[in-house]
């Protein structure tokens, strides 16, 4: 009886055996845990706003541009009083940042104007058809020529000859209200030296031109030209240069420009 129980247990222990060691369990799934990324590091601070002082600025008024007073402004830049601060001294601005420059865009380049002349404008002074100046001279600025003779060959004859009398007289006259002769001379310094000097017109040299230009105001115009000779005398001084014997004659050429009148029929 017994031995039937010992073996009863053994056979229902081996059965039991058998169902514990039966198929091995599966171990878990390992989930893999990654880290959270650092968050970004926080931007710098921006640089505190600065100036540079100008000469004539004084705190107080810095204070009431940047709306600060004149206290904290000392304070910020270590400064015991307000005489302490000077012409180009930089000064750091308490509470204040400084703004980032704005991006600059190119200028567009400005286009080239080019100059226009007016057709209407008057011909330079010393063209090929025009080599005394006459015309750009006496032209109005709003000149337009009119069509046509103002005159027949006879008439502008006769003009031409009374400008030439005309002239004849203007140029006596001039050299009679002469300033300086040869008894009465002008002195001067030039380039350091003393030089006494008169000049006469010489009237044998005389010509007489005149043009027809039909402009709105005048129907002539007319220029002299004649010739001026220059006496100079040089000295050390004004009476050394009075004094002087050796003489120095030179030539100048000179002209003048005239128009006719066409209200008044008279010269000027």
């Amino acid at each position: 009886m017994m031995k039937t129980l010992v073996t009863a247990i053994a056979l229902s222990l081996a059965l039991t055996g058998c169902g514990l060691l039966g198929d091995k369990p599966q171990p878990a799934p390992v989930v893999e845990v990654k880290p959270e990324p650092a968050p970004p590091p926080p931007p710098p601070p921006p640089p505190p706003l600065t100036h540079t002082v100008k000469k004539g600025e004084t705190l107080t008024a810095l204070g009431k541009k940047y709306g600060v007073s004149a206290a904290q402004i000392l304070a910020a830049n270590s400064l015991k009083d307000a005489k302490a601060v000077k012409a180009g001294m930089v000064l750091t601005i308490p509470g204040k940042t400084a703004q980032p420059l704005a991006e600059k865009t190119p200028a567009k380049p400005e286009k080239e104007v080019k100059e226009t002349k007016d057709p209407k404008e008057p011909k330079a002074k010393g063209s090929k058809s025009d080599p005394y100046g006459i015309e750009s001279a006496t032209a109005p600025d709003k000149g337009k020529k009119k069509p046509g003779k103002v005159d027949d060959d006879a008439t502008f004859e006769k003009v031409k000859a009374d400008f030439h009398e005309y002239a004849r007289k203007w140029l006596e006259k001039s050299a009679g209200l002469a300033q300086f002769n040869k008894d009465k001379k002008e002195v001067k310094q030039v380039d350091g030296r003393w030089v006494a000097t008169y000049s006469v017109i010489l009237m044998n040299t005389m010509q007489t031109e005149v043009k027809r230009v039909e402009y709105d105001h005048t129907p002539y115009v007319a220029h002299i030209t004649y010739q001026l000779e220059v006496h100079n005398t040089y000295g050390t001084s004004a009476a050394a240069a009075l004094a002087s014997k050796d003489e120095e004659v030179k030539q100048e050429s000179m002209r003048e420009i005239f128009s006719y009148s066409g209200q008044k029929k008279a010269w000027r």
